[in-house]
């Protein structure tokens, strides 16, 4: 295997790696902003 290829496929699965933990933390600040939305609104729809 050349050098290039193996450089190739560690960059890849690092990309890869990366491209699945932004995702994760995507869904994560997504998934926060949405509860703290929903909280506020029962919060202000109870008062």
């Amino acid at each position: 295997m050349p050098l290039d290829d193996k450089v190739e496929k560690m960059n890849g699965g690092v990309y890869g790696v990366l491209k699945v933990l932004l995702g994760k933390a995507g869904n994560n600040i997504a998934g926060a902003v949405n509860y703290r939305r929903i909280e506020t609104y029962w919060e202000e729809s109870s008062l």
